[in-house]
């Protein structure tokens, strides 16, 4: 089969490589959609917790085109979507359901040859049924759940204002959770006007522009909207220079939630003297656990939409354009590879 293959950091090669083969309870799925990720882009920098060499891509969806001879509920033809992590169920964090801390975590697309390729296997219990969604919009399932179990973690309640900076496309996915989580007002913060209109095409309250050379006056403009601070704030963007800013947003007794990936040299300065007077809770949210359930259930009822995320599209054997626009263009959202 045809695939990208990350030899090594800062290296990418389109070439032929073995179509894996299922076990007795794996599933072999033809690949049609798998969406680029930030955490492809860390991975190809060689940021993340991958071995190389890797065939990335872990946001995707497919056609089952073989069974291994234990798996009875899943059919040759059936339309579906996989959950990447595979935890051991036997460490210390898997015995207390904290299973995405797994001591042996693997990951499709991070630690194991992924789906920016023809084909990839998967264990039976990761496979879900995708029904009638479009195989794009089924590709979406894995970072909307990612968005869910975020969201889960700050336990926002009803009436909450929440400020999510960074419009990409996890912090659309973002902003309609809160819009859907009945919170009062739902701000986004972002540099760049094209995604400032997304995000205001999928219903939030204000969309600000977000000065890079000038965070006071952004803070300025964000505390005029809620002069108290905002009871939830999260930072989708994995920049440090906006997590130090995002801190003093924080309504006293708030919540603020790391969800954007940033390099894992990274460090952020902030003043522990007002997270104690304020009582600032700082939340890192860290993959998915279990949510892929929920992520469906939303995308196939169109409570969240994800269409007007996909800015690209491009077929396997253009992954370096694919791979050029993700690393410098500020228009792209979500870019879609169909092999």
């Amino acid at each position: 089969m045809k695939a990208i293959i990350y030899p090594k950091p800062h290296c990418w090669k389109y070439q032929d490589t073995p179509t894996p083969q299922p076990g007795p309870e794996d599933v072999l799925i033809r690949i049609k959609s798998c969406g680029v990720c930030a955490t492809d882009l860390h991975i190809y920098n060689g940021e993340f917790i991958s071995r190389f060499p890797l065939v990335p891509g872990h946001e995707f969806s497919g056609e089952v085109a073989r069974v291994g001879d234990k798996v009875e509920d899943i059919k040759v033809g059936d339309r579906v979507t996989v959950d990447n992590a595979i935890y051991c169920g036997n460490c210390e964090f898997c015995r207390n359901n904290k299973e995405h801390f797994c001591l042996n975590f693997r990951s499709i697309g991070v630690t194991q040859n992924g789906a920016f390729a023809e084909y990839v296997v998967a264990h039976k219990t990761h496979v879900y049924d995708i029904e009638n969604l479009s195989y794009d919009k089924a590709s979406f399932t894995e970072p909307l759940s990612c968005a869910i179990h975020g969201f889960k973690l700050l336990g926002v309640t009803p009436g909450a204002q929440i400020l999510v900076f960074g419009a990409g496309p996890a912090g659309l996915m973002l902003l309609q959770l809160a819009k859907y989580g009945d919170c009062s007002l739902v701000v986004i913060a972002d540099p760049n006007y094209c995604k400032l209109d997304k995000a205001k095409e999928l219903g939030t309250d204000f969309a600000i522009f977000a000065d890079r050379s000038d965070h006071v006056k952004n803070r300025e403009v964000l505390l005029n909207i809620a002069p108290l601070g905002y009871d939830y704030v999260i930072d989708a963007t994995g920049k440090p220079e906006v997590q130090e800013n995002c801190l003093w947003l924080v309504k006293k007794g708030g919540k603020f939630l790391v969800f954007g990936l940033a390099p894992n040299e990274s460090t952020v300065r902030m003043n522990p003297y007002e997270l104690l007077i304020r009582e600032i809770t700082i939340i890192g949210s860290n993959c998915q656990l279990y949510d892929f359930s929920a992520a469906l259930k939303l995308l196939k009822a169109g409570l969240i939409r994800v269409r007007p995320l996909i800015t690209h599209k491009f077929p396997l054997e253009e992954f370096g354009k694919a791979l050029e626009i993700a690393q410098t263009s500020h228009e792209k959202l979500k870019i879609i590879i169909n092999p």
